[in-house]
This record gives structure tokens, C-alpha cells and sequence, in this order.
């Protein structure tokens, strides 16, 4: 027989469990637009939870260092019922970009909140981020869940996805050096025919392929590796790029 102690700890706990199991409902608020231009950047760091991440690189605007973002923030809220308004977590977002020394910081933060609210709800915001930089800035972005699509960098890149897709499409020889890592998802680069680079491909759990480039490949059992150097390179452009499960995908048009 069950005691009545272990009839109210059952209780305490299965109670709980099948509301937020059953009740808990996702509301999502309306769409926050924002525009600005910063100048004197020679570095990019930009961090996310989830969103969609587009760097476009642009030459006119080396000379300046300027950067000018254009975000999309929404908010997603999940609580019992529903219960929770959306639009009421938009001004605890905060996506202002900042400028330290050189750095150009794009970070998406929550502002605090009173525990019993942590308890209740939880907030998940989703920022998209549209950026025009120029082409020879030092870029770093670290995502948690989405997309990053980069477009004439050929310079120092490194682009951190836990799942999601990258697609990176330098326009020219890439001249820096690029990392990019996934943990479940894909990378794909669009390169131009007479690019050159060291390059440094490993799927731990998926498969690595080419389309007129070529690559030294080995594929193993359940992944696959490449490294070596295509094309002659003139300047020390190298590629690393890792992916735990998901696949590489390299292509030149």
C-alpha cells in the first residue's frame, strides 16, 4: 500500500509534469525592425541563440571600415495556457550594436527577470540579422540554431553553427583564414572557378563532395576527410572545416 506521504510526493511531482506537458503553449510576438550604420570597424564578433545570420561583403566600404545592420527581432514565449504575451518581452531584448575599440559587437541579450516569470515562461528570442561589411573585415559568428549565408569575405572568417546550415560564396581568392564548424547540419561553399586555397574538411558522420574542384578525398566508413591544396595558391588562403554530423558540400561555378 502506498503511503499517504508517497501519495503527495507523487502528486507534487506527476501534477506539474502534466500541465506544462499538455498546457504548454508557444505564443510568438510581432516582428521588431531596426536599421544603423556604424563606422572604424576592423572586426566583427556576432553571437545568437537563433536567428538567420547574412553577411554581405562590400568593397566600397573598406576604406571606412562601415557596417550597416539591419535586425529582425521576434520573440517566441512558451507558458501554461498561453498565458503569456509575446510583445510584453520585446523591450527586455536588447540588440543595439556596440563598438569596442575596433571590434564591431553584435550580442542579443535578455534582460533579467523575476524568477517566478523564469518559471512560468520561457522566452527564446529570434534575431535575423541582414549586415553590409566590408570585405576585408576580421568576422566571427557563433550561432546556436540557424542560418549564416556569407558572401565576398575572402578574409578572416570563423563561423560556429550548432544546428543549422552555413553557405559561404567568396567572390574572389580567398586570401585569409576560414573556419567553420557545425555539429549537426551542413556546410556548402560556392566558389569561383580559379579560386586556390589549403584546405582542411573533415565529416565525422556524413559525406564530403565536389563539383569541378579538385579535392583529395578519403572517405571512411561513416564520415569522410580531405586535405591538401587545390589549385596553386599565391597568398596562404586556408579552409578548415569541420562538421560532427551533416555534410560538406564543395562547388565551383
Amino acid at each position: 500500500m502506498m503511503s499517504r506521504l508517497h501519495r503527495i510526493v507523487l502528486i507534487l511531482i506527476v501534477l506539474p509534469a502534466v500541465f506544462f506537458l499538455n498546457g504548454c503553449i508557444k505564443g510568438t510576438s510581432t516582428v521588431q525592425l531596426d536599421e544603423v550604420e556604424i563606422f572604424s570597424a576592423a572586426a566583427l564578433n556576432l553571437a545568437a541563440a537563433q536567428g538567420r545570420i547574412h553577411l554581405q561583403g562590400d568593397p566600397k566600404r573598406n576604406e571606412e571600415g562601415s557596417a550597416r545592420i539591419r535586425t529582425s527581432l521576434q520573440v517566441e514565449t512558451y507558458s501554461l495556457f498561453g498565458m503569456a504575451k509575446p510583445d510584453t518581452y520585446l523591450p527586455l531584448v536588447r540588440i543595439s550594436p556596440r563598438l569596442e575599440e575596433d571590434t564591431l559587437v553584435l550580442a542579443t541579450e535578455l534582460e533579467a527577470r523575476s524568477l517566478w516569470d523564469r518559471l512560468l515562461v520561457r522566452v527564446v528570442p529570434r534575431v535575423d540579422r541582414y549586415l553590409d561589411i566590408p570585405t576585408n573585415l576580421r568576422t566571427s559568428v557563433d550561432l546556436l540554431v540557424g542560418d549564416v549565408e556569407a558572401a565576398n569575405l575572402p578574409g578572416d572568417l570563423r563561423i560556429r553553427v550548432d544546428a543549422g546550415h552555413i553557405l559561404v560564396a567568396p567572390e574572389s581568392e580567398i586570401v585569409g583564414e576560414q573556419r567553420f564548424s557545425i555539429r549537426l547540419g551542413d556546410l556548402e561553399m560556392a566558389l569561383p572557378t580559379y579560386t586556390a586555397f589549403r584546405y582542411d574538411l573533415q565529416a565525422d558522420l556524413g559525406t564530403i563532395s565536389t563539383r569541378n574542384v579538385a579535392l583529395s578525398l578519403q572517405t571512411r566508413f561513416l564520415g569522410a576527410r580531405a586535405s591538401g591544396v587545390a589549385g596553386l595558391p599565391v597568398r596562404q588562403g586556408t579552409v578548415d572545416a569541420k562538421v560532427r554530423c551533416g555534410s560538406i558540400r564543395v562547388n565551383a561555378e
